[in-house]
């Protein structure tokens, strides 16, 4: 699969935080979606073998791993605009989720690299 899409990145931060207990209507009414684009986003990931669909909605190892690299992404951009560049946070995120959705593979593997390298380099210094 490609880069996600920001709405994709979305419903995988639901499912996340949902833990697997969410449905398709779930989904929809939280990120205030029509059901039928809900459908054809999950239907997206399944293909990619992000997620599973059963009664419930839940990630898979695959779908766990690059949503792990996704929200590593998000939180340093969100941090960095909200504390070095007066976002609010709530304007910070969202603009930090639409950012990380435009990295190629190579981009985003690369700067998840940095942020863990920089993050284990101040608490080494700590």
């Amino acid at each position: 699969m490609k880069n996600l899409t920001i709405s994709e990145l979305k419903y995988l931060l639901t499912i996340d935080e949902g833990e697997g207990k969410l449905r398709m209507v779930d989904i929809a009414k939280i990120n205030h979606i029509s059901k039928p684009s809900v459908l054809q986003a999950i239907t997206r990931l399944e293909k990619a073998g992000y997620i599973v669909k059963g009664e419930t909605i839940s990630l898979t190892d695959e779908g766990s791993a690059i949503l792990s690299e996704y929200k590593t992404i998000v939180g340093w951009l969100k941090n960095h605009l909200s504390a070095h560049c007066g976002v609010p946070v709530d304007i910070a995120c969202e603009d930090a989720i639409k950012c990380a959705c435009c990295f190629c593979d190579l981009s985003r593997k690369n700067v998840v690299k940095f942020v863990e390298e920089t993050v284990n380099a101040s608490n080494s210094k700590k």
